[in-house]
């Protein structure tokens, strides 16, 4: 349910950072790299994907981390030349661990009265 009421409308929101996103699903990659994705945003050349969580813990950004990197090792071993980002959305979000998420070069996805916020990572978002 976190997923329904964090992702819609994602693609549009990360338009005013330069990201042209066509579509939203979620997968399981297998053969040997297991990542479950809440929510990916894709387009020919881009992909963000978003994992999703109740309550936001420093232990599930280190975990996302991880599952970034199999995704890339996932996308290089089947020809996928995209550019990968991260996001973490969160309907709970303390400062220090929002902090540590954007240090890390994910965005950072909140809800935002009956909206959501997306936070960018300081500099530039980590690319896998």
């Amino acid at each position: 349910m976190v997923e329904h009421i964090l992702t819609p409308g994602l693609p549009q929101k990360f338009k005013k950072f330069g990201y042209s996103f066509t579509r939203i699903a979620s997968y399981s990659y297998a053969e040997g790299v297991w990542a479950q994705i809440d929510g990916m945003l894709e387009n020919g050349t881009q992909a963000m994907a978003v994992e999703v969580k109740m309550t936001l813990r420093q232990s599930d950004i280190d975990d996302h981390i991880l599952r970034m990197e199999k995704i890339r090792k996932f996308a290089d071993e089947h020809g996928d030349t995209r550019k990968f980002i991260g996001a973490i959305a969160a309907i709970i979000t303390d400062e220090p661990t929002k902090k540590y998420a954007l240090k890390k070069g994910l965005f950072v996805i909140e809800p935002s009265g009956e909206d959501v916020k997306v936070t960018k990572p300081e500099g530039e978002p980590r690319v896998w």
